[in-house]
């Protein structure tokens, strides 16, 4: 969508959605947070403060980086 387009109510939903911090570099997941699964969209669907980041096959919850700079 076009930034002129966005109705102020889907404005405030993704900065709700979009936690603090920084998805780590793809190569650095492992375990589940590596696996070929899309168990994610949005920042929202995680717990605490992970985000949903790309793996470089899907999306998984994983713990941010860069989170206090």
């Amino acid at each position: 969508k076009h930034h002129e387009c966005v109705t102020s109510a889907e404005f405030l939903r993704s900065l709700r959605s979009q936690k603090q911090g920084d998805c780590p570099p793809p190569q650095r997941a492992s375990g589940f947070a590596a696996a070929c699964v899309e168990s994610c969209a949005v920042d929202r669907e995680c717990s605490g403060i992970k985000k949903c980041c790309s793996n470089g096959c899907g999306h998984t919850c994983q713990s941010p980086a860069n989170l206090y700079r």
